[in-house]
């Protein structure tokens, strides 16, 4: 059934690994021994497994997309990008602001136009 109108879901949320972002972190906050997640807290957005999906990399998302009609979405960050404000070390926050950043145009915005991702600002700064 074809719909009048596209449908975009403007509150998507990448579920991002401490791991994933460190990776893209220059030395030498990558090899640094502790976390990076102020608090080491963050949103459980699936709330355990019982609500929702992990979505990690782009083709999850597409799969969610495509089972759910969906044409766009808008991903904003979670673990990092919600607690990289709290980082006390204005360098570090930054740092990883950026780190995320590269992290979410590699493997979200450059595998598929349907993504839209959101950029993590440090506001410290």
């Amino acid at each position: 059934m074809e719909r009048p109108f596209p449908i975009i879901d403007g509150d998507g949320h990448i579920t991002e690994t401490e791991a994933q972002v460190r990776a893209y972190l220059p030395e030498p906050y990558r090899s640094r021994g502790s976390s990076i997640r102020a608090g080491n807290s963050y949103w459980n957005i699936n709330l355990n497994g019982t609500l929702g999906k992990e979505a990690r990399d782009h083709k999850t998302w597409l799969d969610a997309m495509d089972e759910g009609g969906m044409e766009t979405a808008v991903l904003f960050p979670t673990s990092l990008g919600f607690t990289s404000s709290l980082v006390w070390e204005p360098d570090l926050h930054v740092a990883i602001c950026k780190a995320y950043n590269d992290f979410v145009y590699d493997e979200f915005a450059t595998n598929s136009s349907r993504l839209k991702v959101i950029a993590s600002l440090p506001v410290q700064d």
